[in-house]
């Protein structure tokens, strides 16, 4: 059942060499014998192995407890209880249950020794009498044979040619690999920071166990901690103290210890990977089908897509038309740059996928995959070549024939464009002579602007243009490389034109709506006024610069600060360089005529205040009736000495 294991070698003193397993002895054990019944104060290894014994008790059901080593073994019926519980397949039931003399308990012994024998354990150097007469150092010496040979030296199997002690520090080492701050090289000074054990905890059970928060707390914390979830949770006993683990008092306890420690965390932790081998095996078996599935449907479908595309271009017939020629070349070129370029970049979707596949079989050493007849890549190859074939064959029949249309198309458009971009040139001619006539004339500006409006309004030219143009356009003809006006840029200048005819009507009538409260002499003197003005300030001609603008409005008495100038010009300009006609008569508009606005409002109080922030009693004074200032005075938040009318008048205008 168990390897050889030599007793005699195990016997040791309390001075034990640390390299080895065997214990071995430096010189031959001499020590007198205790006499029965006779207690001699508990060594750490003897509290360790007498809590082993009754831990191996409790885990077996069995209610026998040991007291004390040396006199709770003298009788054998303890010795033969705990290798029952230790190896039940060599367990004994015929022994002297009540041994009152010490043969009796001698023959008991023998039978206990006979088990040990039977577990593949060889006794050299003790017999019955050393237990009975309660050798402590033998004793100790054969309890250390039954925790090694029963469970540490059945750890030699983890690595080729190692001993039980190299078994299990190995599995330490295995267990807690990544660990930061954990390096087990022995079962002494490896362990005195509690981290390693924290680390086997952790590594199988990490609900029991904060890893990164224990390594801040001191060593005799950690240990602790560690020694108490173990009991508790895992049902370890607590066979050592926090200082046997803390100073390394001795090895073999410590040893005893984790073999314990080893026994359930190498079951969960063998556990886990059974459980993580068996959770990958299914999810490459998923992650392999799904491919299969997924390379399958795609090759089928791109076979198809193959085949119903190249029968498409070889059975293609011409009718005759140039639009019938231009839609196919339409067609083939839409089929070269997108559909073709989608279908080639699936084609490498596709390969990549048969790739996947045996990647997935190899990392798993299953078979090789197969894809079915008429489902290979090799088909696919075959089926891009014939699908070649005929879109180069069907290409050179489009293209033969549209080129021929090509030149009367061109010529046409040619025509047709000089004549839209002449009747363009003469209507801007007409408007651009608007702008030169007399200010005063307002009705007659409008009534030509109205007539210029509807010519603008129909389209005749454009459209009969627009036509051979989507044509161009459909033959990826550009104007300019036939030597022709392109249709978007006279469309453009046209519909700019219009805009501009439509937009300076809106104008003339916003302006003499304006001035609705005039009869209509005083609107149109006002009117002449701000062009006249307009005029004499505006050296280009048709726009203010910043400087006349800023003489402009001097000149009409309007009082602004340099600031404000600048501001109303940014605004009414829309922070271009200068200032238009339209766009001056908008601000003189806002600037002089009663609109009722927030800001026209704050510029009157900004009069008021004269430069000042504050609006005080003594303004309202001069503005309101003593009665209208005491009501407001209630309603006007505070600010400083005065109101803050501005925070007032917005929360009014929203």
């Amino acid at each position: 059942f168990f390897s050889g294991f030599l007793f005699d070698s195990l016997l040791m003193s309390d001075s034990v060499e640390s390299g080895g397993d065997s214990g071995v002895v430096k010189e031959p054990l001499t020590a007198p014998a205790r006499k029965p019944g006779s207690v001699a104060p508990a060594t750490k290894q003897e509290v360790t192995f007498t809590r082993w014994i009754n831990a191996e008790f409790k885990k077996a059901g069995d209610a026998a407890r040991v007291g004390a080593l040396g006199s709770d073994l003298q009788d054998g019926i303890l010795l033969i209880r705990l290798m029952n519980c230790l190896v039940p397949e060599h367990a004994v039931a015929k022994y002297n249950k009540t041994p009152k003399m010490q043969p009796h308990k001698l023959d008991n012994i023998a039978v206990a020794f006979d088990q040990i024998t039977n577990a593949g354990i060889r006794l050299m150097g003790v017999g019955p009498s050393d237990i009975y007469n309660g050798d402590m150092k033998l004793i100790l010496g054969l309890i250390w044979a039954l925790i090694y040979g029963i469970r540490i030296g059945t750890i030699s199997g983890m690595g080729k040619g190692t001993s039980g002690k190299e078994g299990l520090l190995l599995w330490c080492r295995k267990a807690t690999a990544g660990y930061a701050g954990v390096s087990i090289q022995n079962f002494t000074s490896s362990w005195t920071d509690g981290l390693a054990l924290a680390a086997l905890l952790h590594k199988a059970r990490p609900d029991l166990v904060d890893f990164e928060a224990m390594k801040a707390e001191e060593a005799d914390v950690i240990i602790e901690k560690c020694l108490t979830v173990a009991e508790a949770e895992l049902g370890v006993a607590k066979l050592i103290e926090v200082d046997d683990m803390a100073f390394a008092i001795d090895e073999k306890s410590l040893m005893t210890y984790v073999s314990e420690l080893f026994q359930i965390l190498s079951k969960k932790i063998e556990e886990d990977k059974c459980l993580e081998r068996i959770t990958r095996f299914f999810q490459g078996v998923k992650v392999k089908t799904e491919s299969i599935v997924s390379y399958e449907t795609a090759c089928k479908a791109e076979l198809e897509w193959l085949t119903q595309t190249a029968n498409t271009f070889t059975n293609a017939v011409l009718e005759g038309t140039f639009l019938d020629a231009k839609a196919k070349l339409d067609a083939l070129q839409y089929f070269q740059k997108t559909e073709k370029r989608a279908h080639l970049a699936a084609r490498s979707e596709l390969e990549a996928l048969f790739g996947n596949i045996q990647i997935i079989v190899k990392s798993h050493n299953w078979v090789p995959y197969e894809a079915p007849d008429g489902c290979t890549l090799t088909n696919v190859a075959e089926a891009w070549d014939s699908l070649q074939v005929a879109e180069d064959s069907h290409s050179e029949m489009v293209r033969g024939y549209y080129k021929k249309e090509r030149e009367v198309l061109c010529r046409r458009y040619t025509e047709q464009a000089s004549q839209l971009n002449a009747t363009i040139g003469d209507l801007q001619n007409r408007f651009n002579g608007l702008q030169d006539s007399d200010p005063a004339d307002i009705v007659a500006q409008m009534k030509e602007l109205e007539k210029l409006d509807q010519e603008l309004q129909d389209r005749t030219l454009c459209l009969t243009l627009q036509k051979d143009a989507m044509i161009l356009d459909q033959c990826n003809i550009n104007a300019e490389d036939i030597g022709s006006f392109s249709y978007d840029e006279l469309d453009w200048k046209w519909g700019q034109l219009a805009k501009k005819v439509k937009k300076q009507c809106a104008f003339m009538e916003k302006q003499r709506s304006s001035f609705k409260d005039l009869n209509k002499a005083e609107a149109e003197e006002r009117m002449s006024d701000f062009q006249s003005t307009f005029k004499l300030f505006a050296s280009g001609g048709d726009a203010l610069t910043m400087i006349e603008f800023t003489n402009c409005i001097k000149g009409l008495g309007i009082s602004l600060t340099d600031d404000e100038v600048e501001e109303r010009f940014r605004k009414y300009a829309k922070n271009k360089m200068d200032l238009t006609f339209e766009e001056f008569l908008v601000f003189m508009k806002e600037t002089t005529e009663e609109t009722g606005s927030e800001e026209q409002l704050l510029q009157s109080f900004a009069h008021l205040l004269a430069g000042g922030e504050v609006l005080t009693e003594q303004h309202l004074l001069r503005v309101l009736p003593a009665e209208m200032v005491e009501h407001f005075k209630d309603h006007l938040p505070s600010a400083g000495e005065g109101f803050d009318f501005k925070s007032f008048v917005r929360a009014l205008y929203g």
